[in-house]
């Protein structure tokens, strides 16, 4: 009905959001049985659709060929694309300026070796705190990635008080441009090398696969 509370919205997501969800698939087929078991609704059709977009990848360490191709297409489903959605959809409703997003990418040695990459709200501990949520037992918080941590709160802390996470930010942290309507940008939060990116139009194209294939999914 187009009625929308006129508030900020801050959405985000993980690089690697389906990674502890996904199935450790071996070939295309048992990523599509994956698929099917989370949306049965799913058509033969749509499931060719699926693989077509995310073909063999890069594999990763401990897990089987198929696995990243799984995850990434999980973490798309059900998290990023659902994001990009709500961006673009409140940065159509609301005063210019509005609507942020970021991909979080900061990168921890233990989750890499373990073929996780950065994994769904692994950012929690660096928005409330080390050792206050998410995986504190990550002793890269302490280490390698302890200014992300500095920066990540700064950012929320800022966005509570002001209703926008530009004016408290750190000094040496970029500015975080808004998501604008026609103008699809993130914030991609890195360890020392933070920086606004656009979507990247491989991404674009499955967001738009997914929406597509919404109905059959039932979401």
């Amino acid at each position: 009905q187009g009625k929308t509370v006129e508030i900020p919205v801050l959405v985000g997501d993980d690089t690697n959001e389906g990674s502890t969800f996904a199935y450790n698939a071996s070939d295309a087929s048992d990523m599509s049985r994956f698929l099917n078991a989370n949306y049965p609704g799913l058509s033969s059709a749509s499931l060719a659709a699926i693989g077509d977009a995310y073909p063999r990848m890069r594999p990763v360490a401990d897990h089987a060929a198929y696995f990243p191709s799984a995850s990434a297409a999980y973490g798309d489903a059900a998290f990023t694309c659902p994001g990009n959605r709500i961006a673009a959809s409140m940065a159509d409703h609301l005063p210019s300026g509005r609507v942020w997003s970021y991909r979080y990418n900061v990168r921890a040695p233990e989750l890499v070796d373990e073929g996780l990459g950065v994994p769904h709200i692994f950012e929690l501990s660096a928005i409330f705190g080390v050792g206050f949520a998410g995986n504190s037992e990550i002793t890269s918080y302490n280490g390698i990635n302890a200014n992300a941590v500095a920066t990540v709160m700064d950012y929320w802390i800022s966005f509570v008080k002001a209703l926008d996470p530009n004016p408290r930010r750190r000094s040496q942290a970029p500015r975080w441009e808004a998501w604008k309507p026609g103008l699809g940008q993130r914030l991609k939060i890195q360890t020392n090398t933070t920086a606004m990116e656009p979507i990247p139009p491989q991404q674009a194209d499955r967001c738009s696969l997914w929406r597509a294939l919404a109905p059959e999914m039932e979401i």
